[in-house]
């Protein structure tokens, strides 16, 4: 949220970097792997951006953190610049052969998932910085996302040997 009085016109264009890393603390050894330009100034205090977020191959599966850095190339000079990042912790899986499928992707009203050859014990749906807002009670291959807002959300499912997948979706 940006708390000045500056129009968004009359600020400098200023970046939104999103970054793996193995802790939650921002530094060199820490990968930049999407990076937007923000809008945001008195006339426009929030802004919700949906984007696609592609690791490279390289990465291997394993517990990380996705740290977002308003101001990237720190534009604007303030007195803690510390105070421009969030992160959440994040789990890359290896691609498995399992015929899951989540359609359709955008989604207005029901998600519908094949869970091939996986039986899931809860899927959470998660808000863009990872908090859960809805947890699915009834695992019936159907999630209904029709009263959630527009926006990018991500959803959980969990096996029972508390194994996860996550996969991006965006509702419209």
């Amino acid at each position: 949220n940006y708390t000045g009085s500056w129009l968004s016109a009359d600020l400098p264009e200023s970046k939104l970097g999103y970054y793996l890393s193995t802790d939650s603390i921002l530094d060199i050894n820490d990968l930049l792997i999407h990076e937007v330009n923000s809008n945001l100034g008195a006339d426009l205090l929030t802004d919700t951006i949906n984007i696609e977020l592609n690791f490279p191959s390289h990465i291997m599966p394993g517990d990380y953190f996705l740290i977002l850095r308003a101001d990237d190339g720190e534009v604007f000079e303030e007195s803690d610049e510390n105070n421009n990042i969030l992160f959440s912790s994040i789990k890359l899986l290896a691609e498995v052969e399992n015929n899951f499928s989540l359609f359709p992707n955008p989604v207005s009203n029901n998600l519908l998932y094949n869970s091939g050859n996986e039986i899931f014990e809860r899927i959470e749906v998660l808000n863009n910085i990872g908090q859960t807002i809805k947890t699915i009670a009834e695992l019936n291959g159907s999630i209904n996302m029709s009263n959630l807002p527009i926006g990018s959300y991500f959803i959980r499912f969990t096996n029972a040997d508390n194994k996860t997948m996550i996969y991006h979706v965006i509702k419209q």
